[in-house]
Formats: C-alpha cells, structure tokens, sequence
C-alpha cells in the first residue's frame, strides 16, 4: 500500500471514529443507539442530584491529555440539575452519560441516558445505582 493509500484509509478511519461521537450531550441525547433509565425518588431532587453529582466525581473524574469530565449544574429557580460525563482531549468532546434530575410533586425523577461504548448497559447501571445512593464506583459482577 503506498503512502498516500495509507493517509487516505487512516483519514477515513479517523473521521469515521469521531462521526460516531456525540460532541454535544444534546446529541447522545437524541442517538438511537444509546440506552435509556427513568426512575422516581420520594426524596427532594437536590439531595439526589448531590448524591449523583459526588458520586460521578469521585469515581470518573480524571485529568490528563485526555480526560474524563464530569460536569454538573443545578438550576434550583427551574427546579431541576443535569449531569453529565464526557472526554475532553485534542479531538471533539465525545459524551458517554447524561443524566436529568427534575423536581416533581412529592419528589423527584432521575433519567439518563448512556451512549457511545460497548460498555453503555453496565455504566447505565452504575449511574442508576448512584442515584439510588450506592457510593461504591463499581457494583459486584457476578
């Protein structure tokens, strides 16, 4: 294979790579491919949305080249927090979970979507499990 051959198949495989991203949680939101959870709380959305936004920090947060991001904001007048994980490196953000913890009558509902890995069941599990008040950063595999 000539050289050229070889730029153009690894441009090709790189753009590929990335067109599969979602660079906005916005876009992982609406990918067909991603897994989905809905659950309500008896409890204030706040202390679940600082529960899951600790929890996240803790265990996916990193720093580096390219690193994990766990950003969180809560907007108390709306009555409601959005979190989320993304990689942040030299190439375009790519988002893997987002999770949406919204006030309602008597508690709150936490829905979440995970998307962009092989392993998007499993971190979807791990997100609900935080949300449910499990500080473990990975739960016991059978």
């Amino acid at each position: 294979m000539t050289q050229m051959a070889k730029m153009i198949v690894g441009a090709l495989l790189i753009g590929g790579a990335v067109s599969s991203c979602s660079t906005s949680s916005e876009d992982l939101e609406k990918s067909t491919s991603a897994v989905r959870s809905q659950k309500s709380y008896n409890e204030n959305y706040q202390a679940v949305y600082r529960r899951l936004a600790d929890t996240a920090r803790r265990c996916q947060s990193t720093a580096g080249s390219a690193a994990f991001t766990v950003d969180a904001e809560l907007y108390n007048e709306l009555g409601y927090g959005e979190i989320a994980l993304s990689m942040v490196s030299i190439y375009p953000r790519n988002y893997y979970w987002r999770a949406k913890i919204e006030k309602t009558g008597g508690g709150s509902r936490v829905s979440v979507v995970s998307g962009n890995t092989l392993v998007q069941s499993r971190t979807l599990a791990d997100v609900m499990r935080w949300a449910d008040g499990d500080p473990r950063c990975y739960a016991q595999r059978a």
